[in-house]
């Protein structure tokens, strides 16, 4: 990287631990390590419920994360993702998961590239399930890490479900001490029958997170809610059929 862009990045590390202090997240302990990049290009972090998941993973080594196109359009925010080059998803654009895919196994394949942080589930959840995985990162057919996070808290107030991030930062404003904690699980190395089958390896991938979070796995996914709230918003046109 240009010497620049690494001062740059750096940068981002201490605002992100920056903000975490100052949203109440004073201490967040770790268990596990954080494998090496050739070890595992790709990083699975699941369930995603909460901004706060990016923020907590700023005080390692930067990640070239995928995120959707209205990510990097906000203020501020916005700029920061541009300089760790995200891989943008355009949900709008039938072309764009074709063009997702094909820069993810060419970052997971380029040891020049960060690792790749994804957020398989899509979406943010409530955390009560994990969602269907998207089978993106496991068509590289390398191996992946999952990280996943724990929220202790007394009170729920981490999930983002919602449009609004100001009420979630009030609502943390609300208590003097927050909580997280970050466990780096385990390498994940494919068998060969899962290299050759995306949809096998990130299922087997789920099931594991899932048995370590202690939660149920959903058979729903994005697009179901998605088609869901939809109905919801036209309750006359679908009378109408």
């Amino acid at each position: 990287l240009h010497s620049l862009c690494r001062y740059v990045l750096k940068l981002i590390r201490i605002l992100g631990r920056f903000w975490l202090f100052v949203l109440g997240f004073y201490h967040v302990p770790t268990r596990g390590k954080l494998a090496p990049r050739e070890e595992a290009p790709i990083v699975i972090i699941a369930p995603h419920s909460t901004f706060l998941d990016g923020l907590a993973l700023m005080m390692y080594p930067l990640c070239s994360i995928v995120t959707r196109n209205d990510n990097v359009e906000i203020p501020v925010l916005g700029c920061l993702l541009n300089c760790i080059q995200p891989i943008v998803v355009r949900r709008e654009d039938p072309d764009s998961r074709s063009r997702t895919l094909d820069e993810i196994k060419s970052r997971a394949n380029d040891n020049d590239w960060p690792r790749v942080m994804i957020f398989p589930e899509g979406t943010c959840t409530n955390r009560k399930a994990l969602l269907p995985f998207k089978k993106g990162p496991f068509t590289t057919g390398r191996p992946v890490q999952p990280i996943i996070y724990f929220y202790p808290n007394k009170v729920n107030c981490i999930v983002w479900t919602f449009e609004n991030p100001l009420y979630l930062i009030f609502i943390l404003w609300c208590q003097f001490i927050n909580y997280c904690e970050v466990e780096f699980m385990p390498v994940y190395y494919p068998s060969d029958e899962e290299k050759d089958n995306p949809e096998l390896y990130a299922e087997n991938v789920r099931r594991m997170m899932a048995k370590r979070l202690k939660i149920p796995l959903s058979p729903r996914t994005y697009r179901d809610f998605a088609r869901r709230l939809k109905e919801r918003s036209n309750p006359d046109k679908q009378k109408g059929n």
